[in-house]
């Protein structure tokens, strides 16, 4: 059986629930791994273009994803992605990788709660 050091899923909240959920169902353990999300590192790369979905940022990034919404079609592009991004994102290692998009991810949080703040408290 083939060892890996970490998880690569787009918007990974929702593959890591889901895969966790078919784990327990099938009686198998899912190790503890790092989970990756292309998603969070895009949305810091191409913070200012519009349109964060696979298919969405497959095309910008001129990734073939004739398939959306396919397991198979989706992991393809999903790792297609992240071979191209980590080449601008100037980290060393896995845990430098994990690290920055754990900051990200809270950083882009906070600026979306700030973000709905501003529309519920600034109607008209």
């Amino acid at each position: 059986m083939n060892k890996v050091d970490f998880i690569v899923a787009y918007n990974a909240i929702f593959d890591a629930s889901f895969i966790k959920s078919e784990f327990t169902r099938a009686n198998k353990i899912l190790r503890n791994k790092l989970w990756i999300d292309p998603y969070i590192l895009i949305k810091q790369i191409d913070r200012y273009k519009k349109g964060k979905k696979l298919k969405q940022v497959a095309d910008r990034w001129g990734i073939k994803l004739n398939n959306s919404h396919r397991a198979l079609s989706d992991a393809r592009a999903t790792g297609e992605l992240f071979y191209l991004i980590q080449k601008h994102l100037n980290i060393k290692n896995l845990e430098e990788l994990y690290n920055k998009q754990n900051k990200w991810k809270k950083e882009q949080n906070q600026s979306y709660m700030n973000y709905l703040k501003g529309k519920i408290f600034n109607i008209n």
